[in-house]
Order: structure tokens, then C-alpha cells, then sequence
């Protein structure tokens, strides 16, 4: 019976889960590793669900769809990222679970539907770390965007739905670099955090007509503060230092068009 339980969970997973891969190299990005939030089907389908009404899609890339729902629904997804960092003859493997996204909407007849949903848009996490001749090098980033959504939408007529959502982003990257030397003469710790927190709306138009269907959506987002903080300290066998700037600014996240 125990084998055969395992056997069931693992023909489960097989049959959900879905895999693809991305270069670290997209960390350069200032908001890290792009991912766009959607549902477990839409995934399944290459990542298209903008112009597909769908009740597991909720508002996750078009609000529109909310005026096509009439049911409760449910909607999340949980990512398993695997990232092996190379480097001459060694290596390091690094693993992280972390829900993608999870959304409701509930319908209320002639008022429309109404939606929540709470997405990971960017992953700016990374770790590494080396040991060389000379000592130790390590690195450990943490981050990435969050933002929460309240939406609504509503049919207009029988082939076109609208919606608006009211989104709520959140932007955090804090890193540490370790560097070491052999002999424990050196070393010296750099620390940095940089913040955003930031408003948007979005809009997005569904249209059916029998089997056809088409849709468009686009994300505005308003200008904020953004704030930058790094800690710095230096020690060697001869003497220490420690440095520590704050800095702010105003940044406004590009406005992004589905379709």
C-alpha cells in the first residue's frame, strides 16, 4: 500500500509539473529574473492566456477575463528553481521553493466579479561562493519583486469583457559579498540594500465570439521613492574601516502592454 501511495504522488507530480530554464545571466536585470505570473494551464500552453477566457487564469495577465467568469476560482502555482553555478572545477547547487502566484475571484452577478491575487513578477535571488588560492569568495543575493492586485470586471454586452486592477508593488534586493583572504589577514564584508515600493493600475479588454478569442492588457505604473544602502567594512592585520551610505531617489517602472 505504501508503494503504491508513493507510485500515485509521484505519477502526480510528473502530470503537473512543468519545466524550463533561464540564464543566470538575466540577473543583470535590474529587477532580476523576469517571470510572468500565470496559472498552471496557461503554462501548460506555452504561457498564452491574454486572449483566453479561462477561470484559472483569474487576472493574472488580463483583468478583462474577470468579466468572463461566473464561478469561484482558484488559482496558484508553485515554483521549484534548481540553479548549479560552474567554476573551474567546482561547483555549488542552490534550491528554492517559492509560490509563483496564488489568486481568488469571486462573481456577484450584475456587479461583476471581483478578484485577489498576490504574484512573484521578478526573482532576484543568487548565491555563490568559490575558494581559491588566494581564500574565500562569497555571495549571497535575496530579492525580487512582489505586488498584491484587487480587481474587478464586468461583461459588456455578450462578446466583450473589461476589467481594472489596482496593483501594489513591492521591490527588495539585499546582498552580501564575503571576501577572505587565506592567511585570515584580510577581510572584508560589502552589504547593500536597495528598496522600492510603488503603485500601478491595470486595464485589460477580452473579446469572444464562439470559439475566437482575443485580448489586451497593459500594466502603468506611478513614480516613487527609491532607496539605496550600503555598509562596508574592511579589516586587516593592520587596521579596520567601516563605511555607510544612504541614498534616495525617484524611479518609475516601464509600463508593460500583453496581447
Amino acid at each position: 500500500m505504501k508503494n503504491f501511495q508513493i507510485m500515485f504522488y509521484f505519477f502526480v507530480v510528473i502530470i503537473t509539473s512543468m519545466n524550463w530554464g533561464q540564464s543566470i545571466l538575466s540577473l543583470t536585470y535590474p529587477l532580476g529574473l523576469p517571470q510572468i505570473s500565470n496559472s498552471s494551464s496557461a503554462h501548460q500552453m506555452g504561457g498564452v492566456s491574454t486572449g483566453i477566457p479561462n477561470d484559472h487564469n483569474v487576472m493574472l495577465t488580463n483583468p478583462g477575463n474577470l468579466g468572463a467568469i461566473n464561478n469561484i476560482s482558484f488559482s496558484s502555482f508553485l515554483r521549484i528553481e534548481y540553479l548549479r553555478v560552474n567554476d573551474a572545477n567546482s561547483h555549488t547547487d542552490h534550491v528554492s521553493v517559492l509560490p509563483q502566484q496564488v489568486s481568488f475571484a469571486l462573481p456577484l452577478g450584475y456587479a461583476g466579479t471581483i478578484a485577489l491575487s498576490i504574484t512573484k513578477p521578478s526573482n532576484a535571488s543568487f548565491k555563490y561562493r568559490t575558494t581559491e588560492p588566494f581564500g574565500r569568495i562569497s555571495v549571497h543575493r535575496n530579492g525580487g519583486s512582489n505586488s498584491w492586485q484587487a480587481g474587478i470586471g464586468h461583461s459588456v454586452g455578450k462578446f466583450i469583457n473589461i476589467g481594472f486592477a489596482y496593483e501594489r508593488t513591492y521591490f527588495t534586493v539585499k546582498q552580501t559579498k564575503f571576501t577572505e583572504s587565506k592567511d585570515h589577514e584580510m577581510f572584508e564584508m560589502d552589504s547593500s540594500n536597495l528598496s522600492f515600493r510603488g503603485n500601478g493600475i491595470r486595464l485589460g479588454l477580452l473579446g469572444t465570439i464562439k470559439n475566437f478569442a482575443i485580448g489586451i492588457s497593459g500594466n502603468y505604473y506611478f513614480e516613487d521613492n527609491l532607496t539605496y544602502k550600503q555598509g562596508l567594512y574592511s579589516s586587516t592585520s593592520t587596521d579596520s574601516t567601516a563605511y555607510y551610505t544612504s541614498k534616495s531617489t525617484s524611479m518609475q517602472p516601464p509600463p508593460v502592454i500583453f496581447g
